[in-house]
């Protein structure tokens, strides 16, 4: 039994010795990170832009703006925004539900855009005057499932962060 206690206290010891000592950050240093992370994102864009416009019509951007516009669109409105509730339940186990209902809602959403594409693929075409989108239809229901099934875990993620933030914190 006595040793048995002391692996417990050793591997307690060894834990919190483990742990590094965090610096301090300041709101600036942050501020600064995230300023750096979305301007070095901009100058990506702007330096591969010359490479794009020699590479694809005209025509064909417009084509992407369509579709990135339908696909941005549908996907807000797949989870139902029930994502957006999972930080709201004090349990673990509804927050838990709150996520299953909002990957149900996703999977019944894009099932539901399938059948939308497969009956009324000619006339959504022509009501959007996107003809030339024709052959990329298909992919719009599976870029709105793998795009909204992207943003529930990102809000599960960032919840279980400022958990931890809060945490430490206190």
């Amino acid at each position: 039994m006595a040793e048995v206690d002391a692996t417990a206290a050793a591997t307690t010891t060894a834990a919190t010795m483990a742990q590094p000592a965090r610096k301090p950050t300041t709101f600036a240093g942050d501020a600064l990170k995230v300023a750096f992370g979305a301007s070095s994102s901009q100058l990506f864009s702007i330096l591969a832009a010359p490479v794009l416009t020699r590479t694809f019509a005209p025509e064909a951007f417009g084509i992407m703006a369509v579709y990135a516009s339908l696909v941005g669109i549908a996907s807000v409105v797949a989870a139902l925004r029930y994502d957006q509730a999972i930080l709201l339940p004090e349990s673990d186990e509804e927050a838990a539900n709150v996520l299953a209902l909002s990957l149900a809602a996703c999977v019944v959403t894009c099932g539901l855009l399938v059948l939308l594409v497969l009956c009324f693929r000619r006339q959504l075409l022509e009501a959007m005057h996107a003809s030339q989108l024709g052959a990329y239809v298909w992919l719009i229901p599976a870029a709105v499932f793998i795009s909204s099934d992207f943003q529930t875990p990102q809000i599960v993620l960032r919840a279980a962060f400022l958990l931890r933030f809060r945490k430490s914190r206190l």
